[in-house]
């Protein structure tokens, strides 16, 4: 019945009681669209999976006791994945490195951390995670002052392993007042005194994300078939170019769909307003990157 969800909301609120959240309310989707339909999934990596965390050159022997501290307390989450630092000379599917920052985002003031998560579409539509890149910055700010300081050493932790829970595949923050994907300062701090106290790692957002099935379509429609000509246009030409490809990836404001050239050149597509996509998916706009725009002119010309 209409007005039943919005009725149940003002009896809790009026209680004093507080309505659980769906635990994937707050993912923000990767997006698929081909001939006239839009598709909003998750993306995680495989069952079973170990993955290999790997630190990135010249990081100081404390920001390397939170990677590990950080990599120990996912690995005893319940998911289903493992993962472990790397060993000398190893690569690792999940790379973290420790940067000066602040770091800039797609929405909001410059923060402490930043993670891009790609994920691989086979041919037959099959989604998984490939690869993560993490950022952790050693300074954030600016304050009222505009001045910078230095992440504290339990916030600094609290980053890492909020960070590491983008690269798990939940590129979005919970609504919730603790919990490894909360993004407030503060969370930060709870965060890395939780886990360096030896505490369990819990966070339900990710333990339904590893529940579902990979690739489990969370939104999305039919839309006019003039929304999704752009790709259904490059899909041939990309095939018969050999590009690699194609990844998805998504993000606080916007998603993307991609290829690499044979340069390593990303070359895609975004897809802007994302979070409005799950409410709206008639909206659908796919826009080429200025990457892909000058690649096709190159081609055009050659």
């Amino acid at each position: 019945m209409r007005g039943v969800g919005w009725l149940a909301a003002l009896l809790a609120l009026s209680s004093g009681c507080v309505l659980p959240r769906a635990p994937l309310a707050d993912l923000h989707p990767v997006v698929w669209a081909e001939a006239g339909q839009l598709g909003l999934y998750t993306c995680r990596w495989p069952d079973r999976a170990e993955l290999i965390v790997e630190p990135g050159v010249g990081g100081a022997p404390a920001e390397r006791a939170s990677l590990e501290q950080a990599v120990r307390a996912w690995d005893g989450a319940r998911l289903g994945v493992r993962l472990r630092l790397a060993r000398a000379g190893e690569r690792g599917a999940i790379r973290v490195r420790f940067v000066e920052g602040p770091l800039g985002r797609e929405r909001g003031a410059p923060g402490a951390g930043r993670t891009r998560a790609d994920c691989r579409r086979s041919p037959a539509g099959g989604l998984a995670l490939e690869r993560a890149e993490v950022e952790v910055a050693r300074r954030v700010g600016p304050d009222w002052r505009g001045d910078f300081r230095p992440l504290e050493a339990e916030e600094r932790l609290g980053v890492v392993v909020h960070e590491l829970g983008h690269a798990l595949g939940h590129p979005g923050h919970v609504k919730r007042a603790d919990g490894a994907l909360v993004a407030a300062p503060e969370a930060m701090r709870r965060l890395g005194r939780l886990v360096a106290s030896g505490h369990p790692l819990e966070e339900p957002a990710l333990e339904r994300l590893y529940a579902l099935p990979n690739g489990t379509q969370l939104g999305g429609s039919a839309v006019d078939a003039w929304r999704t000509e752009v790709l259904d246009a490059f899909l041939p030409i990309a095939a018969r170019l050999g590009l690699a490809g194609p990844w998805l990836r998504s993000g606080d404001g916007s998603a993307r769909i991609f290829w690499r050239s044979e340069a390593g050149e990303e070359l895609g597509l975004r897809v802007p307003r994302l979070p409005e996509l799950r409410r709206d998916p008639a909206g659908l706009l796919l826009l080429p990157d200025a990457a892909l725009r000058a690649w096709l002119e190159r081609q055009g010309g050659s």
